[in-house]
């Protein structure tokens, strides 16, 4: 799906980046998501559950990070904006991270994000 759908159709606040890496121009996130906060959730359903979001082929990659360990960071923002790069369009990430002692800020440009339960 392209990273523009992923942000319309996930409530990712409050969720938990408990890892991340970085290599190949892929980055990939495993996410303790708070499944309550989903327009889909249903009451059976476990409140919150682990997914991961792998983007492809990004560029501009910016980690503005004091601390590289990811564990348990809330998800403050995950946003983007629709840009031309390269004559394509895609899609600036910007993605704030409160770890226990810091801010963790990551920057990218990307299309399309694999998600996977």
């Amino acid at each position: 799906m392209n990273i523009k759908e992923l942000l319309e159709q996930y409530a990712f606040h409050d969720s938990l980046v408990e890892d991340m890496s970085f290599e190949n121009n892929r980055l990939e996130f495993q996410i303790y998501l708070c499944n309550w906060k989903q327009t889909t959730y249903e009451k059976q359903e476990d409140e919150m559950k682990n997914i991961r979001l792998i983007f492809k082929d990004i560029r501009n990659v910016i980690f503005d990070v004091t601390e590289e360990k990811f564990d348990c960071d809330s998800i403050v923002d995950f946003s983007y904006e629709e840009i031309i790069h390269l004559n394509e369009v895609c899609y600036k990430v910007k993605l704030f991270l409160d770890g226990d002692t810091n801010m963790k800020i990551i920057e990218f440009i990307g299309k399309e994000v694999e998600v996977i339960f």
